[in-house]
């Protein structure tokens, strides 16, 4: 595993072949929305199919007031958390909490 800091734009090949990408408040507080805009729209044509997103906060809370262009549901479908298969009655259900925080997409 490999961790990698700076403008994602800068590591094209890696991003093109990564099978899990995680993504945590990536832009929000770093970069002015133009900026955030143009990255959006790069990773939208550089993330492979099959590529599973970890992302936090959910990407339309992300990316729907950028103006992006990107319709979500032809880009990627939503993937089952262990926290959806959660219910009241289980007895870890406290960090259920915790796990809506994460959401998990399959890029199509």
């Amino acid at each position: 595993m490999e961790i990698l800091t700076g403008d994602v734009r800068l590591f094209p090949q890696v991003v093109a072949s990564a099978d899990v990408i995680v993504m945590h408040n990536v832009f929000e507080f770093f970069a002015p929305v133009d900026v955030q805009r143009d990255l959006w729209i790069w990773l939208r044509q550089s993330i492979k199919r099959g590529a599973i997103l970890l992302t936090s906060p959910r990407l339309d809370e992300s990316i729907n007031h950028l103006n992006t262009g990107i319709v979500l549901d032809q880009w990627v479908v939503p993937v089952a958390t262990p926290a959806d298969a959660m219910d009241e009655t289980d007895s870890d259900a406290s960090s259920g909490a915790d796990m809506d925080l994460v959401h998990l997409y399959r890029v199509i």
